[in-house]
């Protein structure tokens, strides 16, 4: 099963996908919210943040700095986001591993720091859903987003992207290929 809204994040700026995420179909409130004790997954599997990121990059260009505050602010809210779907599990004989998947987008891995600091933090709780953390190879994201050498700055043009820079479905293949393997090792596959 696989739930997406593209351009959504975390945080209320870009827009939140909490609000949403609960509906059978999104964004329609009236088709009624998913029975969690239907079917209970072996992991949700996260890919949230590069978004959150964009409103950031706004900021910088108005010369503002990444502050600890958004940092703060970006954990807190993937807290919250992490914290809503617990609760939808609460009960599980079994319940599911939260698998957190840095893949970045063409405005870089960011997120990657504050996304392992939700998950430590989540794992300090004893909550029984454990938290895990992935990533693309560096030098393959790189690749998919057209980046020179040694620098941040990339076209977002290549034969791994589609519209608006977006991985299309030989970068997301790249991207499963990299995760492919840490997600085994996580479910002990």
């Amino acid at each position: 099963m696989v739930e997406a809204i593209s351009g959504y994040g975390v945080m209320a700026r870009t827009p939140a996908i909490q609000p949403v995420m609960d509906f059978t179909l999104g964004f329609d409130s009236a088709a009624g919210k998913w029975d969690y004790k239907s079917w209970v997954p072996d992991a949700v599997v996260i890919l949230i943040g590069p978004n959150d990121e964009v409103a950031l990059d706004v900021e910088k260009a108005l010369h503002l700095n990444r502050s600890a505050e958004f940092s703060s602010k970006f954990i807190t809210d993937y807290m919250q986001m992490l914290t809503q779907i617990d609760a939808n599990y609460l009960g599980a004989p079994t319940p599911p591993k939260f698998v957190h998947v840095c893949g970045g987008s063409l405005n870089g891995l960011d997120p990657c720091d504050d996304i392992q600091t939700a998950s430590k933090r989540w794992n300090a709780q004893g909550k029984p859903m454990r938290s895990y953390y992935t990533t693309i190879e560096t030098e393959h994201w790189n690749m998919i987003n057209g980046c020179s050498e040694g620098s941040k700055h990339c076209s977002g043009k290549s034969a791994y992207n589609g519209c608006d820079g977006h991985y299309n479905s030989k970068g997301h293949a790249i991207l499963a290929a990299d995760i492919l393997p840490q997600l085994r090792k996580i479910m002990g596959w």
